[in-house]
């Protein structure tokens, strides 16, 4: 097959003016009748599917062409229509739906998500603090730390599994610790522990966090 067209067919007829797409309309009829490709050539060239194209060609049957087979647009039989309180009733149901949906999926994945990060540091001998509820003055660089990274970085990614959880935390844990904070007189975490002259090798490796 020589030709391809970089559009899919549904863009093409989203996209494009009323009258070019009656023109392509054209363009595979004139194809097909000249047998120089065949059905399942055309309709992958074109990013149709099946049915489209054998709609189309049922479509023609009567000798369309181009200008016969630009799409009839229908205006609305009432385009004032106001909404009446079932509606409305549906809209919110609708709305309530999602949002519970939403919220049940929400709450499986942090479930998962702690389970996994618990079993991930036993696995490497981490030490994993949780703080007390409501406490966040008990460790507050680690609250203050952790509130940007989620607001920051987590909320703004979606993350399908663990795995990229963690890559994009070594991205997000880079990004913080080189940014200058006014609390260390506009110097980054990494500047302050360099000057601090403590080995990383002699660090206590753990997690500190909250129960949210």
């Amino acid at each position: 097959m020589s030709e391809i067209n970089v559009y899919k067919w549904e863009d093409i007829q989203k996209y494009f003016p009323h009258e070019i797409v009656a023109e392509i309309r054209a363009k595979i009829l004139e194809l097909r009748e000249s047998g120089k490709y065949t059905d399942r050539e055309l309709w992958e060239m074109y990013g149709m599917s099946e049915r489209t194209f054998y709609y189309l060609v049922e479509r023609a049957k009567d000798g369309s062409r181009a200008e016969d087979l630009k799409d009839r647009l229908s205006k609305p039989k009432n385009p004032y229509r106001k909404l009446t309180d079932e509606d409305k009733a549906e809209i919110i149901n609708l709305y309530l739906n999602d949002t519970n949906r939403i919220e049940s999926s929400k709450h499986a994945f942090v479930d998962a998500m702690k389970k996994t990060v618990r079993e991930y540091c036993n696995r490497n001998n981490i030490i994993y603090h949780i703080l007390p509820k409501a406490h966040p003055w008990l460790n507050a660089f680690i609250e203050r730390a952790i509130e940007t990274l989620q607001y920051e970085f987590i909320n703004l990614q979606y993350h399908a599994t663990f795995n990229d959880f963690q890559n994009f935390l070594v991205i997000a844990k880079n990004g913080y610790n080189l940014r200058e904070h006014s609390s260390f007189n506009y110097r980054s975490p990494l500047e302050i522990w360099n000057s601090s002259g403590i080995s990383l090798y002699y660090c206590r490796r753990s997690v500190d966090t909250k129960l949210r």
